[in-house]
């Protein structure tokens, strides 16, 4: 806000996304509708900016870690353009709105049943159409979970990047560490090796794996993720898609799918070979 008490604003434009980037700590016009969600430092709310429904992630804690995610995941967002993810509008110092997604959370449609293996392999190949995006932009997700699908009239829409990796910003995090969820983050992810596309396409494999068949594939994923001996969960009853789910579920990532669309490449032509 200047010293004539009005906001100073600029508009970015990102193809066909206009995100304002505002200097004033919080958004102006922002009427907060529903707290969904404060810990962590962070509340996430729906809201109404300037009229239109709006999802605010608004930053609680002020210390310096927490901050410079915050604002990393702001800057991921802005550059990031695509119908499989949910964008950004404004940006504002301690604020984030993103566009309110009318629909659930993948988590809330799995509690109530198991896909039937085309949708599964609809959604799987939403996600990786997002994540393709990002990866070509140098920006891996890292914390692919059914919390951060969203399902919107059909469309699957990828959310929070507060956790990713971008090849072309100053690291943030400590060399080492284990950020991400246990049942859908990658071995390596677990030792703390970070950036790897190929990451991003292991989670894929688990959420198709649960999809599928209404759980995760390792019960205690903290044996899977340290490297010892794990029973797995049965794969889904379609063989058509054992290989690729063998492959993406891999400990090692070279025996993955090189990259989205390998990966994507490789979804099509089992579901072609479904009966």
């Amino acid at each position: 806000m200047d010293r004539k008490g009005t906001h100073t604003c600029c508009e970015i434009s990102y193809t066909n996304v206009v995100i304002q980037r505002l200097t004033p700590s919080v958004l102006p016009l922002l009427r907060s509708v529903e707290v969904i969600q404060d810990r962590f430092g962070v509340r996430v709310e729906r809201a109404l900016l300037d009229g239109e429904p709006v999802l605010v992630k608004t930053l609680t804690a002020d210390f310096p870690e927490m901050r410079a995610r915050f604002h990393r995941e702001g800057e991921i967002a802005a550059r990031l353009d695509h119908p499989n993810i949910v964008p950004l509008v404004a940006h504002a110092e301690t604020q984030l709105a993103f566009r309110f997604i009318e629909g659930g959370t993948l988590r809330a449609e799995l509690e109530k049943r198991v896909f039937d293996v085309r949708e599964g392999i609809a959604l799987a190949r939403g996600i990786l159409a997002a994540i393709g995006h990002a990866h070509g932009r140098g920006v891996t997700h890292l914390d692919l979970k059914p919390e951060n699908i969203l399902l919107e009239n059909g469309r699957v829409r990828v959310t929070d990047f507060g956790l990713s990796h971008d090849a072309g910003l100053p690291r943030i995090t400590a060399r080492g560490d284990r950020l991400g969820t246990p049942h859908y983050m990658a071995p390596e992810q677990f030792k703390g090796q970070r950036g790897d596309p190929r990451s991003d396409l292991y989670s894929v494999g688990v959420i198709l794996f649960e999809c599928l068949t209404g759980t995760p594939p390792f019960y205690d994923p903290f044996r899977w993720l340290a490297g010892l001996p794990t029973e797995r969960e049965a794969l889904p009853p379609y063989v058509a898609l054992h290989e690729l789910l063998n492959a993406a579920l891999s400990r090692d990532p070279d025996a993955r799918p090189s990259s989205a669309l390998a990966f994507l490449i490789a979804l099509e032509k089992a579901e072609a070979a479904l009966p």
